[in-house]
């Protein structure tokens, strides 16, 4: 459950803005799961960006997670602390070839090692399937962890309709539903709330009915008209968001991700 949170949590933890303590949020309003995919023409990733993330619980961080755009590549690391790792240890590493055309994945490389325990998948992309070591599912438009993130941060705009997105992480197929973000007021600042649930694999397939683990994320600042996208440059930036995790489905209560970039 410890490598699910994580990597979860970090495929949402996207926005831009400055670091964030957020208050609690109140209860989501049940809604009916979004029936139509995500699709944006350009991911919000930044060649030179680096994105610098703390995973906390309970107010203790757990994890560092890094991530830098390159021209044509992502490439990110996930790693449990001395704290976490007494219980369960994690590493997690993934370069992503993007498509700029597609605004998808062309192919991922992802090594994830839990308690000493090492998984490797090799994933190659299409706009109608993707390939797990040469084993190809068909299946639109899915996206890695690198990609969801740019779909996310593309998206999140006042006027952006409900939708979802299928992130395939650590050779699972995971579906995350996004409501339409909503303009709220984070410690004085303007910003917009996104409330995501996140399916598990199992029960991720397009149009699936049932009650999913819940994210409340609170994301970046609307944008202000003619804005442009921040300049590429070498130093971390000051981290995207912070998203509180308060699923009981799994042993994470509390969690959240704060970060630098």
């Amino acid at each position: 459950m410890l490598r699910i949170a994580l990597l979860a949590s970090l495929s949402i933890g996207c926005a831009g803005g400055p670091l964030l303590q957020l208050p609690s949020l109140p209860e989501l309003v049940a809604t009916q799961p979004p029936t139509s995919p995500i699709v944006v023409h350009e991911l919000g990733l930044v060649p030179g960006e680096r994105i610098i993330w703390d995973l906390q619980a309970k107010g203790f961080s757990i994890a560092r997670a890094e991530l830098v755009v390159g021209d044509d590549r992502v490439t990110s690391h996930v790693e449990t602390n001395a704290l976490a790792s007494a219980v369960s240890s994690l590493t997690h590493d993934l370069t992503t070839v993007i498509d700029p055309e597609t605004a998808l994945p062309r192919t991922a490389s992802e090594t994830l090692v839990v308690d000493g325990e090492t998984s490797r998948f090799d994933v190659a992309f299409t706009p109608a399937a993707f390939a797990i070591d040469g084993r190809s599912t068909a299946m639109a438009n899915v996206h890695d962890l690198h990609t969801a993130i740019g779909l996310i941060r593309a998206w999140a705009t006042p006027d952006a309709h409900a939708g979802y997105v299928m992130a395939l992480v650590a050779g699972e197929l995971y579906r995350v539903e996004l409501n339409q973000p909503l303009v709220a007021e984070v410690t004085g600042t303007p910003a917009l709330r996104v409330d995501c649930r996140i399916v598990p694999p199992g029960k991720a397939a397009p149009f699936t009915r049932r009650r999913p683990i819940t994210r409340r994320c609170a994301s970046r600042s609307p944008p202000r008209a003619g804005a442009s996208r921040p300049s590429s440059s070498n130093e971390p930036r000051r981290a995207s968001n912070t998203c509180c995790a308060r699923a009981t489905r799994v042993k994470t209560r509390g969690a959240q991700v704060r970060g630098s970039r």
